[in-house]
């Protein structure tokens, strides 16, 4: 009974402070109509009323501060006009990725990132090409994939392993997740993955996964 009560707790919290349960369409109709249908009195109630069903041991801590529960419900709503990386927090889009169990989206936090952005290989003279034959993602078996690059970035029939590559984004890549541009200079890229790219002045990263969603990660 008590642990029924603490999970009934719990999902009424991520209820009423995430929506990344509802598909696609109906979670973009929810955001615009937050503040005249649902608004944060919802997710106030939700949280109060989400007290009452707890089991009496547990009332001794949360019913003193069920004020402070109801009036922080909607904390997380509120951070995310404050910085553009807090709504991605609050859902997934997983019909992009196609049927359950959605083999394209891997599991771990920085596999996830580095399959679903885009590698540009940028030249002294500023021209732009993509850095691999395809995208990661569609080349991701695992840990023990290979990486074709683009020939045109003058490598010939260079392969990357994915470990190297995985090497590289953690450790050059992840630390510039909340700069305005993911860009890695060709000395970096070439001491981690052993690859000299002729003619490179940098890498250039997108993220393409971030905006749809990012929960549970």
């Amino acid at each position: 009974m008590k642990n029924s009560a603490c999970i009934v707790l719990l999902f009424l919290f991520a209820f009423a402070n995430a929506a990344w349960w509802l598909p696609a369409p109906a979670r973009h109709c929810a955001a615009t109509e937050t503040e005249t249908v649902w608004g944060f009195f919802g997710h106030r109630k939700i949280n109060r009323h989400a007290v009452y069903s707890l089991p009496p041991e547990m009332m001794v801590f949360f019913k003193p501060n069920i004020d402070y529960l109801t009036e922080h419900a909607a904390d997380a709503d509120m951070r995310r006009y404050a910085s553009k990386y807090e709504a991605p927090r609050h859902y997934i889009d997983l019909d992009r990725y196609g049927e359950p169990p959605f083999p394209a989206l891997p599991r771990n936090w920085t596999d996830a990132l580095l399959c679903h952005s885009d590698y540009f290989f940028l030249r002294q003279n500023g021209d732009t090409l993509p850095l691999f034959s395809q995208p990661v993602v569609e080349a991701w078996l695992g840990p023990d994939s290979l990486l074709a690059m683009n020939p045109a970035t003058g490598v010939g029939e260079q392969v990357l392993s994915y470990r190297q590559m995985r090497s590289f984004f953690r450790e050059e890549v992840l630390p510039l997740y909340y700069e305005d541009e993911w860009r890695v200079s060709a000395d970096s890229f070439r001491l981690k993955t052993g690859v000299l790219l002729p003619d490179c002045e940098a890498i250039l990263v997108v993220d393409t996964f971030s905006q749809h969603g990012i929960v549970p990660y």
